[in-house]
């Protein structure tokens, strides 16, 4: 299927599908977390793919997962992908600023994934999905 943008007033016409209405993600290498530590993400980025995994054996991050700097756009989504059945990373459920409201901790072991959505209102990231 193929999106048609109809009558833009910035000149695209309706044989036109922007490339950015693709929804693809950017991927990251994959990176080895501390216990207690943070994810890193990008600010100007809104759909991310992680790959993680804990640094020397099963990890639990902090409650701010991708730290409490903020600038996020609103909205992003951050998907995590577990890349290891020892070295797990786990994201807690945390309503604090900057926390992540999961449906209970969520434990990151190889081909497990997590989507997490930014919510700038209540400086909350909310689970979008898991595959586990």
């Amino acid at each position: 299927m193929t999106l048609k943008v109809l009558n833009f007033p910035d000149g695209f016409t309706s044989a036109t599908a922007p490339a950015e209405l693709g929804g693809s993600s950017d991927v990251y290498a994959t990176e080895s977390i501390s216990n207690g530590g943070n994810i890193s993400i990008d600010t100007a980025v809104g759909f991310q793919q992680r790959p993680v995994l804990g640094n020397g054996g099963a990890v639990t991050t902090a409650n701010d997962v991708f730290g409490s700097v903020g600038g996020w756009l609103d909205g992003t989504q951050i998907t995590l992908i577990g890349t290891d059945d020892t070295n797990t990373v786990t994201i807690p459920f945390s309503n604090t600023a900057y926390g992540c409201l999961v449906n209970g901790n969520a434990t990151l072991e190889n081909g497990y994934t997590l989507t997490l959505q930014w919510n700038e209102t209540i400086e909350r990231w909310f689970e979008i999905s898991r595959n586990f």
